[in-house]
């Protein structure tokens, strides 16, 4: 999908410039209506996510329809994050993950065999 494509994107708000390849020099923005930092530079993402104490993934606070200690990985904090991801873990390894390669090749493939138009693909309408 093109950039050009994206921007087309019906729901694609302005606050989603960064899926449009559009970053200027905002790698860290305030989103006042959330009352939260959005981060887009990797550097700064790396430093933030290391270092939990400081930089809560738990949004629940902010964003109240998200649940404190849902199961979702992504929005929890140590030592949750930890027992959660030890738990979870072996079912990522890489021989793991190489393992499923036939079988998302095979469900790819009648995914793509099925689109209407074989020249145009959206990804998340189509693949999803």
């Amino acid at each position: 999908m093109t950039t050009t494509a994206l921007a087309d994107t019906p729901g694609l708000s302005d606050a989603h410039f960064w899926l449009r390849g559009e970053t200027g020099n905002e790698w860290v923005r305030f989103d006042p209506t959330l009352g939260m930092w959005q981060v887009y530079g990797y550097a700064d993402t790396a430093r933030i996510l290391s270092d939990p104490a400081t930089f809560s993934s738990d949004i629940s606070a902010k964003l109240p329809m998200y649940e404190r200690n849902n199961g979702v990985l992504t929005m929890m904090d140590p030592p949750d994050h930890r027992k959660l991801r030890g738990l979870v873990s072996h079912a990522f390894t890489p021989k793991v993950v190489a393992d499923l390669e036939p079988r998302i090749v095979t469900v790819l493939t009648e995914l793509l065999d099925a689109l209407p138009d074989p020249d145009r693909l959206e990804l998340v309408e189509d693949l999803t």
